[in-house]
């Protein structure tokens, strides 16, 4: 019994940094603009749905990888893992349910709010994730996967990018999901390859993506405070559906 309140008590923790970036953001919204607020928090459950509309995507993409390729190298599935199965899924599932509230909002969205939108919905990938590696994994790893932000940048950099062509009346660029599969496929490849060669080595990796990641996110915050009197991130993305 004592185990378990432990391993609960280590996964409360490791979802410290993900609630508290999500209750900034979503305290970012003014206490009367109840659309914002619906906005914020449609997104965050969204983020929760993508989650397991990933799991459907991997195990579809492992399905169709390992089936019809044969005799793969232990790199090339590692790169595979990370970008395809990984990378590319995990960030297309995030993608589309963030869309999703957009498009459910789209009267009142503005260049910050899909920032904010697709952070939120990668937070609420985060936590349904963080729930499903807890159930059978040793306390270092609960924390680990806690404290190295992946998916939080990931949103940020996907909202940056897709609220960037958005205001320039594109529905899509490459960069928006481009961008994003790619550190999160580098952060995952770094893993695979350094847990296959040594566990000490593992140390590593997660070094590096934590001071990248938490670098991303503080400077994300300072451009969001700095952008919120900016007349081309705060006005709506689309004034015809006003």
């Amino acid at each position: 019994m004592s185990a378990i309140f432990s391993s609960y008590e280590v996964f409360v923790i490791s979802l410290i940094p993900a609630i508290a970036l999500a209750i900034w953001f979503i305290g970012f919204i003014k206490k009367n603009d109840h659309s914002g607020r619906a906005l914020y928090d449609t997104a965050l459950a969204y983020g929760m749905v993508s989650g397991f509309l990933a799991i459907v995507l991997e195990v579809l993409c492992t399905l169709f990888v390992y089936i019809y390729i044969e005799d793969i190298a232990p790199i090339t599935c590692h790169f595979v893992d990370a970008f395809i199965v990984a990378g590319l899924c995990e960030e297309s599932a995030k993608l589309y349910m963030g869309n999703r509230a957009i498009k459910k909002y789209k009267h009142s969205v503005s260049r910050l709010d899909v920032i904010m939108v697709m952070c939120l919905s990668a937070i609420g990938f985060h936590i349904v994730e963080a729930v499903l590696y807890a159930i059978d994994a040793n306390t270092i790893s609960i924390l680990a996967r806690g404290f190295t932000p992946v998916h939080v940048p990931c949103g940020l950099l996907m909202g940056y990018f897709y609220g960037e062509a958005l205001s320039k009346g594109k529905s899509f660029s490459l960069k928006t999901l481009l961008i994003p599969v790619i550190y999160h496929g580098l952060y995952d490849f770094d893993i695979f390859i350094s847990d296959s060669i040594d566990s000490l080595v593992l140390l590593v990796p997660f070094i590096r993506f934590i001071v990248a990641g938490i670098v991303i996110i503080i400077l994300f915050i300072k451009f969001i405070n700095r952008k919120r009197k900016d007349d081309s991130y705060t006005r709506p993305l689309f004034p015809e559906q006003l």
